[in-house]
């Protein structure tokens, strides 16, 4: 049978759609796919590759869909299965249209789609490539057995060897390429027919027309094979390999698209469903966790990435386990994820970046190898092996609608707590997570303290109690020991179940959603608010000692160095004045503490502490206002929040800003060059302070040079930032310095290149930083 091989643009044109479609009325769609795919592989792989599957070689698709050629029982014979009678049928009709060499392929194939109109498409083809197994077979099973089988192949010419190894190497490759392509496709076509929403697709009866002509040529090939001289072998293989890129064709352009958005669809739909409030109780939690890591095998399959012991490992590690899934929309590991990781040892955790794919820069191997060495940067975390293999399709497109609008792309990372069962417990942004940290430690945090010197106390009780009988009893000491060595154990099985409630107690602290108004009850505009607890521990004891404090920020080195030389030679001499910096600035920081100009934070982790922490109090002190129907402007608390978090916008960084404070008491605040002004006039108002006090003294002063001084005009420019998944971003905020509504934007920021680099990169050169 001859074929003339088609270009790309021709493959759709060159069939009678509706002459096509006219053929085709099935009656049943209750059609076994499984057990003919087996058989069809078991006859074609095994035997026609010298036992040799193809799926098992270098080249193996590894998305390849396992679920429609599952394994079949061995005792099964394919003239067990259904429609045994009609695959004999087609089978001898098969090799009866090849040995008729006709010229007109697009009639053969009619003639086999009338014969199969009943069936559905996936059904046709199937049982198509079936009748040219068995044709197959019965000659392979000529070749490869002995007694009679064997005479009769002698008899009728066969070799003993497989036929294909009688081909050529460069023929053995194309028949090799052409036989791996048709059954790919064929896989494909069988999962689109038999999904509810793909298998309308005008595509289907398409592809499904092309796969019959490869069979009919395949079948015709190995037909004429034996006796077929090294010119015809070439021929022949020429149109095969015409055929591949026919078939590959249909694939990559209109198949492999489609089964995308099937698998897809697939998987957001189950893990909606396993996630259900509705769902019932899952037997354990690997039936969820194998749909969010696209995961058919537990016991052979390893998707994640052990950061701790650098190695993979199964979803069985985390077997009937509370886990927390940390979901980023990008490769960032923010500073409230590590505070929160911290927190949350309870559970197992698990980070998952939702990444886009199509935007990044760089390759899938490069996108892993980074991810993973950002994952080591998380202590006791679990990363993903490979993000595009193992994240399910339907993953991201899930997170995006279950977790909106905590998760949002471009916003903070988020924290999903699963029990035992893979339910969802609670989830929340991983910032809210900090601020509840920070409010828990104000209260005293948990701890137990030591248990071991309870024992040691307790027996040394004992001893002393019965020191005066202790010749009376002969073995005293070995009793006490005894009942001691009795208690401790009880001991430790109380300190177990108490262990357990604080687990209990805080994950529920962390997570639980609590009211604004129970937050802040009898708060106000103070030190302590501002510097929260273990931050600063210097600046916790000048509060307690009712002592001078000044809180400087800004990003300029230089201003640092000549506001703290002139408190140091202008004020020290008359009275004790701390100072501290806080901004956000690591540069700046690291040149403070090299130069040991003032108090700074101890690491980059305390300074993305005390302003996150900052931040939260500000989103919730606004929330909290607005529920009560409480105006902002007249807030002190918001006013002072405002300005020192406008103060070190990353956009718009101020030079520097000072803050004092007397104890808790917080006294006056404003850019670095008004406060740097009021020092420089200190002679005119030394006396005052004498009389008034430094702090009153200098709040009056910079009263007097700066009164009325805020207007459009002539104040700094000013920025906020709120993260897009906080419990509540304002509609509107007024400026802190002159009152007017500020611009609202949406900023998008992406730091995939490097960790901390401002911090890493920090320079030595002073000039770089004013």
């Amino acid at each position: 049978m001859e074929y003339q091989p088609l270009t790309s643009s021709d493959i759709t044109e060159s069939i009678d759609f509706k002459e096509v479609m006219a053929t085709h009325d099935p009656i049943s769609k209750d059609f076994k796919a499984s057990h003919i795919l087996y058989f069809v592989k078991k006859i074609i792989f095994l035997i026609m590759m010298g036992g040799k599957a193809i799926y098992e070689d270098e080249d193996s698709d590894d998305n390849v869909d396992e679920s429609n050629h599952k394994v079949v029982p061995d005792e099964i014979e394919l003239k067990d299965i259904e429609h045994w009678y009609q695959i004999k049928l087609l089978s001898s009709e098969i090799a009866l249209k090849c040995s008729e060499n006709t010229d007109d392929p697009h009639s053969t194939i009619m003639h086999f789609l009338k014969m199969l109109c009943a069936y559905p498409w996936e059904a046709k083809i199937l049982m198509m490539l079936a009748a040219f197994s068995l044709n197959f077979g019965e000659l392979s099973h000529l070749q490869s057995h002995k007694g009679l089988p064997h005479k009769l192949a002698n008899l009728k010419g066969i070799s003993n060897t497989p036929l294909l190894t009688l081909a050529p190497s460069h023929i053995q490759q194309s028949i090799f390429l052409f036989i791996k392509s048709l059954l790919h496709l064929t896989n494909t076509i069988v999962e689109l027919a038999q999904s509810s929403s793909f298998n309308s697709s005008p595509i289907i009866p398409i592809t499904s027309y092309w796969i019959l002509i490869s069979i009919l040529n395949l079948a015709s090939y190995f037909g004429h094979f034996p006796g077929g001289d090294s010119e015809w072998l070439n021929a022949e293989g020429e149109k095969l390999s015409s055929l591949t890129t026919t078939i590959n064709y249909l694939f990559s352009a209109y198949c492999h698209p489609m089964l995308e958005m099937k698998r897809e669809e697939d998987s957001y739909n189950a893990l909606w469903c396993a996630f259900s409030d509705e769902n019932l109780i899952h037997r354990t939690n690997l039936d969820v966790l194998k749909l969010i890591f696209n995961v058919k095998d537990v016991d052979k399959e390893e998707p994640l990435y052990d950061s701790m012991q650098d190695q993979t490992a199964g979803l069985r590690s985390l077997e009937n386990k509370k886990l927390v899934l940390f979901i980023t929309s990008d490769l960032e590991i923010e500073t409230s994820m590590l505070i929160a990781s911290a927190y949350l040892y309870f559970s197992a955790q698990l980070w998952i970046p939702i990444v886009d794919y199509p935007t990044l820069r760089w390759d899938t191997e490069t996108l892993n190898h980074n991810y993973r060495v950002l994952a080591k940067e998380v202590v006791e975390i679990c990363g993903v092996k490979n993000l595009e293999k193992f994240i399910a399709p339907g993953f991201a497109r899930f997170v995006k609608k279950k977790f909106f609008p905590i998760f949002q792309i471009g916003g903070g990372p988020i924290a999903v707590l699963l029990d035992q069962y893979g339910r969802i417990v609670h989830c929340t942004a991983t910032n809210m997570i900090v601020k509840k940290v920070i409010d828990f430690a104000l209260k005293g945090g948990p701890s137990i303290r030591n248990k071991d010197s309870i024992i040691p106390f307790f027996k040394n009780a004992l001893m002393e109690t019965t020191s005066s009988v202790r010749h009376l009893v002969f073995n005293i000491d070995e009793r006490i020991s005894d009942f001691t060595n009795q208690m401790d154990s009880k001991l430790d099985e109380w300190f177990l179940d108490i262990h357990s409630e604080i687990q209990n107690s805080l994950e529920s602290l962390l997570f639980k959603d609590v009211k604004e108004e129970d937050g802040w009850k009898e708060k106000s505009w103070c030190t302590k608010l501002l510097i929260g607890k273990n931050l600063i521990p210097p600046a916790e004891e000048w509060v307690n000692a009712n002592e001078h404090i000044f809180f400087i920020g800004g990003n300029a080195i230089n201003w640092v160095k000549t506001f703290a030389s002139k408190i140091l030679r202008e004020v020290q001499p008359q009275g004790t004045i701390n100072m501290v910096y806080v901004g956000s600035s690591n540069k700046v920081a690291s040149l403070i503490r090299r130069d040991m100009i003032c108090e700074t934070f101890e690491n980059i982790m305390k300074e993305s502490e005390f302003w996150i922490n900052l931040q939260s109090i500000f989103l919730s002190r606004i929330k909290f206002l607005d529920d009560a129907c409480r105006d902002e402007k007249s807030d002190e608390i918001v006013k002072g929040l405002k300005l020192l978090l406008a103060y070190e916008a990353e956009q718009i960084g101020v030079v520097g800003w000072a803050l004092l404070c007397k104890g808790n008491k917080i006294v006056v605040y404003d850019l670095g060059d008004k406060m740097l002004a009021v020092m420089n006039e200190y002679a005119k108002w030394k006396e005052s302070a004498m009389v008034k006090g430094f702090d009153q003294a200098f709040k009056d002063h910079h009263n007097e040079m700066f009164a009325g001084s805020t207007s459009t005009s002539q104040h700094h420019p000013c920025a906020l930032e709120c993260p897009s998944n906080s419990n509540k971003v304002p509609e509107n905020i007024k400026c802190p310095q002159c009152c007017h509504n500020m611009q609202k934007f949406v900023t998008f920021r992406c730091y995939n290149d490097h960790l901390f680099k401002e911090f890493v990169d920090a320079p030595e050169d002073e000039d770089a930083l004013g």
